[in-house]
């Protein structure tokens, strides 16, 4: 297997492909207010995402992650990760999703062959987790959670610290994760209008994301086939010019940076992919 290194002598070993924009949330932190967001035409092909997927492990990717929007919207998303699971050298393939259809989907993703499912939840009070998200679900994402990790999946949950409004949960969480064997990931609510996360959300030392930029390892493909060298890039790959995929990625990667952008487009989460 070829390896994959970047210009800082890194190498990329995981490519996080969204494979729709839509979400049934509307997200404070990453829907953009008023706005409607559909797939369009130049949505990716399930043949596209898999083609895609196979030249990216033969390049040197070992894991992919499927996100959104929510990926559980997309109809073919468990034949996505089965054909995904099987491609050789592949060594892990995970799922973010919001929880709310996970219940019905666990026993299936399992047996696709997903490994790990990571889970957004800001809030284990039902008032506030409608006032983040703007849905009354936070009973069926708790269910699903716990189904997930019945069925055998590894359950990881994401929290979106946001100053003033959940921020004095974050003990409650890590208490919760304990009790029932999760892992606990807490993100900085990121700022794309300057390319930074943005400052004064809770007790820094609990952050796990973002993570330090000099080990990073990844690359991002959007559900209209952008590849993105970073989470906060005005650089893009259009993969859709490129004949051969593994030229486009071997071009996202030699245009990581060595730190986080801060000249960025301003484009909200839901266009990039969680």
């Amino acid at each position: 297997m070829r390896k994959l290194i970047d210009p800082y002598g890194r190498q990329i070993t995981y490519l996080r492909i969204a494979v729709t924009k839509r979400c049934n949330l509307r997200c404070v932190y990453c829907f953009p207010t008023g706005a409607e967001i559909s797939d369009k035409a130049d949505l990716l092909s399930g043949e596209e995402i898999i083609n895609i997927a196979t030249k990216a492990v033969a390049c040197g990717i070992t894991k992919i992650r499927f996100t959104g929007g929510e990926p559980l919207l997309r109809k073919d998303i468990i034949s996505l990760i089965t054909r995904t699971a099987a491609i050789k050298g592949i060594q892990e393939v995970a799922l973010t999703t919001n929880g709310i259809f996970l219940a019905d989907y666990a026993k299936e993703l399992k047996k696709a062959g997903l490994k790990r499912v990571n889970v957004s939840l800001d809030s284990l009070r039902p008032e506030i987790y409608e006032h983040i998200t703007k849905k009354h679900c936070l009973n069926d994402v708790l269910h699903g959670i716990k189904t997930a990790s019945q069925e055998g999946l590894e359950v990881k949950l994401n929290f979106v610290v946001l100053e003033g409004v959940n921020d004095m949960e974050q003990r409650d969480f890590i208490d919760f994760c304990k009790r029932n064997g999760y892992k606990m990931q807490f993100i900085k609510k990121m700022d794309f209008s300057r390319g930074k996360e943005s400052s004064g959300n809770g007790d820094g030392s609990l952050f796990h994301r973002p993570p330090d930029c000099r080990l990073c390892n990844k690359i991002r493909l959007t559900s209209d086939g952008l590849l993105l060298p970073c989470l906060f890039s005005k650089e893009t790959v259009n993969i859709r010019d490129y004949k051969d995929e593994d030229r486009a990625i071997a071009r996202v990667v030699s245009l990581k940076p060595k730190n986080g952008c801060t000249a960025v487009r301003k484009r909200s989460m839901i266009h990039i992919g969680g």
